[in-house]
């Protein structure tokens, strides 16, 4: 249909340049590159340029115009360019075939565009055998888009990767962000499956479409306590109890790990979640425990009822877990809360070391904070010293942390 690649470019940028603001071939470029510019981070970067089997570099415009199709779901140009753009990789370097042949299908998953994604399978099954390289990126490829396509809740193009058995699928997923943190969850078989990341999802229903789903697929089960713990952060930090509440009751099914129950209570405290605190307590059978960390988080974020919940709950008020947090007093100090100072100071709270005193001091004096260095001598702390010691352009421990 269309004669050459420099007319279906222009197509493609008329399309979308509704104002006519292409003015100089600088300008082509500019719109070509953000067409052709895919989501991020879930697809492998895909190179401007491409060395061939000699190591020349070439241009690699053709895969920037299919990309472009495929965002704006432009089904004719992709069935124009996809031959060209499968094609070539026989022709490129080995080191570059993953970029340039996973972006396309990452773009397509990315932007739920199923229908191109089957399109580019099959010829991907015809154009090659099941003992060639570039195979071997097919079968990698459908793995890695299964994430993208979970993440952005799109279940049609999910089920579409999972119903097409044409092209094995691995069962679990490999990547970086889960080691070494969670190297010990690696080796007990507890990382997530690839599709499981479509219960990241707000979406309840898509949440209950995927667990059935899962009944129906070789790794029938339950899901892995890894991906519950990861869903409840995400239900914790949109605040409420509903979600987290529902989570728990019908989908936590493994033993209450403090491994698990730490995390979640820091990142409540964090979010100033006062409702997920007491339960979380409950519901791993945890009764006046320490969560480290808890506390000073809460803190420094000044919410004031996670405070008095942790402290209810038996966390330790001079807890200093973290050296890159002040403690909760500090943070008090320098946030100006009364309230939260004399709720600290009424279950024990005191700078119980010289080394805080210090800490405390020249965090208040770098920051102006005399009120709060009156308050201090007034509850015996002695501080003149230390501030005649304290240079007024000094950079204390605290002081490029964010409030």
């Amino acid at each position: 249909m269309f004669q050459t690649i420099n007319e279906i470019a222009q197509i493609l940028v008329a399309r979308v340049d509704k104002t006519n603001q292409i003015r100089s071939r600088d300008d082509y470029i500019r719109i070509l590159c953000e067409l052709a510019e895919g989501p991020r981070p879930y697809r492998p970067t895909c190179p401007r340029r491409v060395r061939d089997s000699g190591n020349n570099e070439k241009p690699d415009q053709e895969n920037d115009l299919f990309i472009a199709a495929i965002r704006l779901d432009l089904v004719d140009i992709v069935h124009e360019l996809v031959d060209i753009v499968l094609g070539k990789l026989k022709d490129v370097n080995p080191t570059d075939q993953r970029s340039v042949f996973g972006c396309p299908f990452h773009v397509a998953a990315k932007h739920d565009r199923h229908g191109i994604l089957k399109l580019l399978f099959e010829r991907s099954r015809e154009l090659f055998t099941t003992q060639s390289t570039q195979w071997r990126w097919i079968v990698e490829t459908k793995n890695s888009i299964l994430e993208p396509a979970a993440r952005s809740g799109h279940w049609e193009t999910m089920k579409y990767l999972f119903e097409d058995t044409s092209i094995p699928i691995q069962h679990y997923m490999h990547s970086p962000a889960l080691s070494p943190q969670y190297a010990a969850y690696e080796k007990r078989k507890l990382r997530p499956m690839k599709f499981d990341y479509a219960l990241f999802t707000l979406d309840q229903s898509l949440f209950t479409k995927v667990v059935e789903f899962r009944q129906t697929t070789p790794w029938s089960g339950p899901i892995p306590p890894f991906v519950i713990y990861h869903v409840a952060i995400i239900y914790i930090q949109q605040g409420g109890m509903d979600r987290l509440q529902w989570l728990f009751e019908n989908h936590w099914t493994t033993n209450r790990e403090q491994f698990f129950f730490n995390i979640l209570v820091r990142r409540a405290a964090r979010h100033g979640n006062t409702l997920a605190i007491p339960y979380l307590y409950e519901m791993f059978g945890k009764q006046q425990c320490n969560v480290p960390g808890a506390l000073q988080l809460a803190a420094r974020k000044g919410h004031i009822r996670a405070v008095q919940a942790l402290l209810e709950n038996g966390c330790n008020v001079n807890d200093d877990w973290s050296d890159y947090y002040p403690p909760a007093f500090i943070s008090a100090l320098v946030a100006e809360h009364p309230e939260m100072i004399r709720l600290l100071q009424n279950h024990g709270a005191a700078l119980d070391s010289s080394d805080l005193v210090e800490k405390a001091v020249k965090t208040l004096k770098v920051k102006g904070l005399d009120s709060m260095l009156r308050l201090l001598s007034k509850d015996g702390v002695i501080v003149d010293e230390l501030v005649l010691q304290t240079e007024p352009d000094e950079v204390c421990a605290f002081c490029s942390i964010e409030k």
